[in-house]
């Protein structure tokens, strides 16, 4: 549904070694993420910045569970990607993802295109980073186990992150997750 706020439960503190494994991983040697002498001597902000790559891909990543484990085909593109104030190691991420426009794909029957807008938030509530991310991602079969109704999902218990959060992406963007939760409805289910 055009709109509906994703609140994931997930939250994430970020470390000083994520931030090394990263830009070690992405051959990344910007003194600004990985030298705590440099930054305290010659930055603005006397630490290290967590790399903004890191913290673009733990914003959708935590955002995966809510709204697209399972269904994602493919992502399309990023746009509008900010990162208005600074992360620390430290500091603990909290997400909200808005579904931003939801359409059928021209090429594909069982397929659709939603574009989601993505924002992270610190501890303090301060925003630090957000982007507008555009995926192509699985329509939900006719007769699907999943419920269709966004009503439906809202009033869905709160019990297991995996199957309530997987229904409810499932009913509120109509793309179906049904075969990926628990293995007592996989029967039910029909593959796409």
């Amino acid at each position: 549904v055009v709109g509906h706020l994703y609140e994931p439960p997930l939250t994430r503190t970020v470390t000083q070694m994520d931030n090394m494994l990263f830009s070690n991983i992405t051959l990344n040697p910007q003194p600004l993420h990985i030298d705590r002498h440099f930054c305290e001597q010659e930055t603005e902000w006397g630490q290290p910045l967590m790399n903004s790559l890191f913290t673009l891909g733990l914003m959708i990543g935590i955002s995966v569970s809510d709204i697209s484990n399972g269904t994602t085909i493919a992502n399309l593109g990023m746009t509008d990607v900010k990162f208005p104030a600074p992360v620390f190691h430290g500091d603990t991420l909290r997400i909200r993802t808005t579904v931003q426009t939801v359409r059928a794909s021209g090429s594909r029957p069982e397929a659709g295109v939603v574009t989601f807008v993505h924002r992270a938030f610190k501890q303090d509530g301060t925003e630090v980073a957000s982007c507008a991310r555009t995926a192509l991602m699985r329509r939900k079969p006719a007769g699907s186990c999943v419920p269709s109704s966004a009503r439906r999902c809202a009033r869905m218990p709160r019990t297991s992150m995996s199957s309530r959060s997987k229904a409810a992406s499932a009913c509120a963007i109509g793309w179906t997750v049904c075969c990926t939760t628990s293995s007592r409805r996989r029967s039910a289910c029909r593959r796409p």
